[in-house]
């Protein structure tokens, strides 16, 4: 019997099906190699770090090797939600509503629901500075305004330190390693208007100064 315009016959209906099957194993395949990777760099880090590496440096310890390179060529360790090492009791401009509602409902069921959600957001236990000591080199900074407080802070959903704060340790990094430098990412400026955003822009000049790279070099 002829088949209907977009049907598939029982032989196909299988192939099609071992063909999903098989996407569906590589795709596992590959986040097994992946998490296996990051599991492995992290042990690799913890260890070096407990027997004494020093990473503070090691962009300066291989520069005849990077030399030449730019930095398109160079695979930079960076971190994501770089600032999210601690965060404090208020949900960042642009939240969600929602969530302040289901903290409410937690909170008539006794579920600190807050704390669930603080610590689900929390990313590291490490400082700007202590992660460049560790060999970070890439920072994922997220900044919102704070009106209350009329301070720029980073966020990750749950508002945390003030950005000066990790301007400031990215400035003390550098001025003890001048073989290093830092690529900060600055994105997600929930609260932000265009008369708030020169502010953070003046903030960063003023406490990174002579270690901004323009645009367009010379």
């Amino acid at each position: 019997r002829p088949l209907r315009p977009g049907s598939f016959s029982q032989q196909q209906q299988k192939e099609k099906k071992k063909m999903m099957t098989r996407k569906s194993n590589i795709s596992f395949i590959c986040l097994a190699i992946v998490v296996l990777i990051a599991v492995d760099f992290v042990s690799a880090h913890s260890q070096a770090t407990s027997a004494g590496v020093d990473y503070s440096h090691w962009m300066g310890d291989i520069f005849p090797r990077i030399a030449n390179s730019t930095l398109f060529q160079l695979t930079l360790p960076g971190t994501h939600d770089s600032g999210a090492y601690h965060l404090d009791d208020e949900f960042a401009p642009g939240t969600d509503p929602k969530l302040d509602e289901l903290i409410e409902i937690g909170q008539k069921f006794h579920i600190p629901t807050f704390e669930i959600v603080r610590t689900w957001a929390l990313t590291s236990n490490e400082t700007f500075y202590q992660q460049m000591k560790g060999g970070i080199r890439y920072f994922d900074l997220r900044s919102c305004w704070d009106q209350t407080n009329g301070m720029w802070r980073t966020h990750h959903m749950i508002m945390g330190n003030p950005v000066q704060t990790l301007l400031s340790d990215i400035r003390r990094f550098l001025d003890e390693q001048p073989t290093e430098f830092v690529v900060v990412e600055v994105s997600h400026l929930y609260g932000s208007t265009p008369v708030i955003l020169p502010s953070l822009i003046a903030m960063v000049e003023q406490t990174l100064g002579k270690y901004l790279v323009p645009r367009t070099l010379p």
